[in-house]
């Protein structure tokens, strides 16, 4: 899992620099748009999650915003509605 949270993170970050997402915009929302390539690529890159719950995605997506330094822990699960794991 951690290789598919450095993925997620280097995704992130390359879709928050090229990705024309106005930073003003809720991070539920960003992750709306950033999601459906993600789930694409994530496929592709660890086929084993080819299916997995969106649950696990967003999880994985909410880890890969934190390790990019995006946002804050407590901001990441106040603005997702989720609690992340303890590192």
């Amino acid at each position: 899992m951690d290789e598919a949270v450095s993925f997620a993170c280097k995704e992130w970050m390359v879709f928050r620099n090229t990705g024309g997402i106005p930073a003003n915009i809720h991070l539920r929302d960003q992750v709306a748009f950033f999601a459906p390539g993600f789930v694409a690529k994530l496929a592709r890159r660890f086929p084993a999650l080819r299916n997995a719950p969106n649950e696990l995605v967003l999880l994985l997506i909410a880890q890969g915003v934190e390790a990019s330094g995006f946002l804050a822990r407590r901001k990441i699960e106040l603005s997702l509605g989720i609690t992340l794991p303890p590192e």
